[in-house]
């Protein structure tokens, strides 16, 4: 990326890391100066290299915090921030440390695992649950009857407190497990996304005794959505470049860095993530999706429905490759049902609102709902995003 562009991206700080002032100021610092900017393109191409420079100097702090850019760290121990620039810390620490950061640069990938966007991925499953011969595919279908618990749902799972209603004669599309795969897993926390209790707009689901408990805010104009019942599970699978061990300190470290560094509480919510997933990681196959994805979907039955979620993911490859990103997933719908479920950027309502999508097969795709990057709130497809002063 030349010079000019990446300095135009740091300068943009400020908005892009609204809930973190550090990194909003020390965009500008990067922008204005070409060593830090040459630091910086050593990102590998798709890679987003605010996010990636940020992150390794975080990484390097969390490990050896004697450097004085670590008291503006709350991370490393820091009590208060210096009130003064953190400018010049930063660029010596950079500087002084440059070769660590440039192999970081190069080697390390943005994987942040953000526990919130699992939400997201309830959200969409629920909504499949729903679709049926009837409605399926129709951008903006009004939700149907919520099937009955059976095989294809989980008695655990749906409204505190609301009684079940009957399966709508129509008959549901999915009437057997789906195979839930995930594309560009991280540690896999998002894949787990049953284990852990969701609380949208005041109501709740999910397991009530979870130590994982995720909170999001609804902005819609009308009631949330519901987040159950789900599809059965038949198997779940993550494919990653570069899967995080979640047993590894060292890798868990990298994650802690993803997270900014005034973002208290959605690093404690990854923590009891992790240590769920650590108690049972689900399985991980290491590879380009491109070449993956096809071995994966080769392993399970014919005929049967798979589920292919992403979240951010997209928006880390590279830009000459994202057709063939689309593509691959778009394979699967040839020889298996597929569920094609996303929560990516949706520029066409924000440049930094998010989207839940749906596409069943080769239809329509279905706008399920808006949020925010990292899922602190969800909206109607109808409501657009919420406005500064909401």
């Amino acid at each position: 990326m030349p010079y000019e562009d990446l300095a135009r991206f740091f300068a943009a700080a400020p908005r892009l890391f609204a809930t973190s002032p550090l990194y909003g100021r020390l965009g500008a610092v990067v922008a204005a100066d070409e060593r830090l900017l040459a630091i910086a393109a050593e990102a590998r191409p798709g890679q987003v290299p605010t996010n990636l420079l940020f992150a390794a100097v975080h990484y390097l702090l969390l490990r050896d915090p004697s450097h004085e850019l670590a008291a503006w760290y709350p991370t490393t121990g820091a009590e208060r921030a210096p009130e003064r620039d953190p400018g010049p810390a930063f660029t010596d620490f950079c500087l002084g440390r440059r070769a660590e950061l440039v192999a970081l640069m190069r080697g390390r990938l943005v994987q942040t695992n953000v526990v919130k966007r699992a939400t997201a991925l309830r959200l969409g499953l629920a909504a499949i649950a729903r679709l049926t011969e009837r409605s399926e595919g129709v951008e903006g279908a009004a939700p149907t009857s919520r099937p009955s618990e059976g095989p294809m749902t989980e008695r655990s799972e749906g409204v505190e407190g609301a009684a079940p209603t009957s399966r709508p004669s129509e008959g549901p599309l999915i009437d057997e497990p789906v195979t839930l795969i995930e594309v560009g897993c991280s540690a896999g926390l998002l894949l787990r996304f049953d284990e852990y209790r969701h609380d949208l707009g005041g109501r709740t689901w999910g397991s009530p005794a979870s130590p994982v408990e995720i909170r999001t805010r609804w902005r819609g104009a009308g009631p949330a959505p519901d987040l159950g019942p789900l599809p059965a599970i038949a198997d779940r699978v993550g494919i990653d470049l570069h899967p995080v061990d979640v047993t590894d300190p060292d890798e868990r470290l990298w994650l802690r860095a993803l997270i900014w560094p005034e973002n208290r509480a959605q690093a404690d919510l990854q923590d009891a993530a992790l240590r769920v997933v650590a108690a049972d990681p689900p399985r991980t196959v290491a590879g380009d999706v491109v070449e993956v994805l096809p071995r994966v979907v080769a392993d399970v039955p014919a005929g049967t429905p798979v589920v292919v979620f992403h979240a951010a993911t997209r928006l880390h490859v590279a830009e000459d490759r994202r057709a063939r990103f689309d593509e691959v997933i778009a394979a699967v719908g040839r020889t298996h049902r597929l569920f094609h479920l996303s929560l990516e950027g949706a520029r066409e309502f924000d440049p930094l609102c998010f989207a839940v999508r749906l596409r069943h097969g080769d239809g329509a795709e279905r706008l399920l709902a808006l949020a925010d990057g990292h899922v602190e709130w969800i909206a109607g497809p109808e409501d657009g995003p919420p406005r500064e002063d909401d």
